[in-house]
């Protein structure tokens, strides 16, 4: 495998001016559940713990899903900065949580944990940009560690994180090396079934879905936009439908979140944990951007 340290030597950084509409009251802003600016401070509260240990990696995600989620709302939505925080101060969350991960993942000895938890400071410093020498930096072990083929479900939830990881380094290097090996384990996916998904548990599923997503995102490669999830997951779970909105709002494909959306706003929403409540409030404003998008209000 490649023996090369993986570091960013150089990367042009383009900032799109966002979209400054007038502040002024907007429907879409009504819908917005008022539960979400109710709980953020509690949950937020709980980001000190990961620096002794006590906040595990998917707590640590969620809040990370959370904080790029709002970003990325009031950024479109400018009109709700006094709800949630300006852009500003939500970059200050984003930073606090980026360096909660980065403590809680030194001290991680599982792998899918720390790969989870890598992919997930990758998002973040999208809006963070100090943490992208330290996002390689902790997945460069993993991917030294790393041995494809393995046969049980755990082994292939890993491989498609991994996967997903290849990809988030390449976007940030540019190592022909690592478009190379995700390549390979995609294409091993879909020779299977063109899907890549079927007959997969739901979370191995949506990680091979990720994967695929970023693939096709960084390399401009569209071979695997195919890879998809099959069928309805029929979660109530607010991690899974976090995740699924996500995609939807990456992919474009947003026929049927409004199913999604209908889900995450009931009450039957699994899960009363801060992981669960933090990936309910990500998963609406997920639910938020897609409306936006689809009024023809986003950038």
């Amino acid at each position: 495998r490649r023996k090369t340290r993986i570091r960013r030597t150089h990367r042009d950084v383009v900032r799109r001016e966002r979209p400054n509409p007038q502040k002024q009251p907007h429907p879409v802003a009504e819908a917005i559940n008022r539960i979400m600016h109710k709980t953020l401070d509690k949950l937020y509260a709980g980001i000190g713990e990961a620096g002794t240990g006590r906040s595990g990696v998917g707590e640590l995600c969620a809040l990370a899903a959370l904080s790029a989620n709002l970003y990325t709302l009031v950024c479109v939505a400018p009109w709700l900065d006094e709800e949630y925080g300006s852009a500003g101060e939500l970059r200050g969350r984003i930073r606090e949580v980026a360096a909660a991960l980065v403590c809680r993942l030194e001290r991680e000895t599982d792998d899918l944990e720390r790969v989870r938890g890598v992919n997930a400071l990758f998002v973040l410093s999208n809006m963070a940009a100090e943490y992208e020498q330290k996002m390689l930096d902790l997945a460069e072990p993993v991917l030294g560690r790393y041995e494809a083929g393995r046969p049980t479900a755990e082994a292939a939830l890993f491989e498609a994180e991994v996967c997903r990881m290849m990809c988030n380094c390449y976007c940030l290097v540019q190592d022909e090396a690592l478009a190379a090996d995700a390549r390979t384990i995609i294409s091993g996916w879909t020779a299977v079934s063109p899907s890549g998904t079927e007959g997969l548990p739901v979370g191995v599923a949506l990680a091979r879905c990720e994967a695929a997503a970023a693939y096709a995102d960084y390399t401009g490669d569209e071979r695997f936009r195919a890879v998809r999830s099959t069928g309805d997951c029929g979660t109530e779970e607010p991690e899974t439908i976090c995740r699924m909105l996500e995609l939807h709002l990456r992919c474009g494909a947003v026929s049927d979140a409004e199913v999604l959306c209908d889900r995450i706003e009931q009450a039957a929403a699994a899960g009363t944990d801060r992981t669960s409540q933090a990936y309910r409030l990500a998963a609406k404003a997920a639910c938020e951007l897609l409306r936006i998008k689809d009024a023809g209000f986003s950038e």
